[in-house]
């Protein structure tokens, strides 16, 4: 007789499957599976509420719950709420669930490292060894997969491990609670892991975080062009966010924006970027940055065929830069020439020129970027 079984829940079931699978008699639903697409949030979000979700809006719930449903009923209470109050307000009936369902259930050891190893965005085992000084990451980390606890994990070696958004704010919340001072403690050494292991972004979160804005901001600073060249400028706005609300200065990270603004076309942007870093550099701020905003006013000017300011800006930013300055700034200085001369005079073979120099400027770098816009 065959017999079908089903079997269902969070945990890996304790019981030899290597038999069924290479004989094809096994098969199996995931969390990615059952996880609902951005389509079917709105469909929910319309049947239990009437709720007309927009994609943006959609989006971000689904960026918050990975798809998981419990976490999408219980994240706003759908009843017909307005779509802000719905996307965005606190999460305590979640927090309640994943409380009395998930953490409380768990031995005192594991609930410890649970809430320990939430300072991570994502994580390995030797990482949370070094930051939460102990040695026995891997097995808490492999107890946590099979439970099926909120955690996944990728295949390749050494395996990275990550909570799902909603479980790992919950215990956030439970460690500040609890414990804000420690909390902070294991930030701060997550952050600078983080920093030496080149993951700078979430290490500039993490110090932010853990109220050390000042960290942030100057690994911000020192990173803003590379991100730049990454094309990463949806961080670049958010850390221009962050410290624009403890009002401490990132002029390169605004100076990059400008950068990437002016790359899309977004003229406005262009304008308040160019202001900000301004104001933040002032008269007595580094000249290679006070250079770079006169050749960024230069090339907004050009867009806006004001060439009269274009090219005071350009002459500006050269009296600052004298015969220095990096092969960015000299080669920004070389594409406004050629754009005011082509554009404005008429004179392609000067522009050329103009092109040709800065393309041999740029001989030998790594900058793919600046030579594509040269170009």
């Amino acid at each position: 007789e065959q017999v079908t079984l089903i079997a269902a829940g969070r945990e890996v079931i304790e019981v030899s499957l290597a038999r069924l699978m290479a004989a094809g008699d096994l098969g199996g639903l995931g969390p990615q599976d059952l996880a609902l697409t951005r389509d079917e949030i709105i469909d929910v979000a319309r049947i239990q509420s009437g709720i007309s979700l927009t994609e943006d809006h959609a989006d971000r719930l689904l960026d918050e719950t990975k798809g998981w449903i419990t976490g999408l009923i219980l994240s706003g209470e759908i009843s017909g709420k307005d779509i802000p109050s719905f996307v965005f307000e606190a999460r305590p009936m979640v927090y309640e669930y994943l409380a009395s369902i998930v953490l409380n259930r768990q031995p005192d050891d594991l609930r410890r490292f649970m809430l320990d190893s939430s300072v991570f965005p994502v994580m390995t085992a030797d990482a949370c060894d070094e930051v939460l000084k102990r040695e026995d990451s891997k097995r808490y980390l492999t107890r946590l997969l099979r439970g099926g606890l909120f955690v996944s994990a990728t295949n390749e070696s050494p395996r990275i491990y990550e909570y799902h958004p909603q479980f790992r704010e919950f215990l956030l919340d439970s460690s500040r609670g609890a414990d804000p001072k420690e909390l902070r403690i294991l930030q701060i050494r997550a952050a600078k892991h983080l920093a030496e292991g080149g993951s700078i972004e979430q290490a500039v979160e993490l110090y932010f975080n853990a109220g050390d804005p000042q960290k942030a901001a100057r690994l911000a600073e020192k990173y803003a062009e590379d991100l730049y060249d990454r094309g990463r400028w949806r961080t670049l706005e958010s850390w221009a966010e962050m410290m624009d609300v403890v009002d401490v200065a990132v002029p390169r990270v605004h100076l990059n924006l400008a950068r990437q603004y002016l790359d899309q076309g977004n003229i406005d942007q262009v304008d308040e970027a160019i202001r900000h870093a301004g104001e933040m550099i002032g008269s007595g701020g580094r000249k290679a940055d006070q250079a770079l905003v006169e050749l960024l006013r230069s090339h907004l000017s050009t867009r806006r065929e004001q060439y009269l300011e274009a090219e005071q800006a350009a002459t500006k930013a050269k009296s600052l830069l004298g015969n220095r300055g990096s092969k960015l700034l000299r080669v920004s200085y070389l594409r406004v020439q050629a754009r005011i001369s082509a554009l404005r005079d008429g004179n392609y073979e000067g522009a050329l020129k103009n092109i040709q120099r800065a393309v041999k400027v740029l001989e030998g770098t790594d900058s793919l970027i600046n030579l594509a816009a040269t170009m």
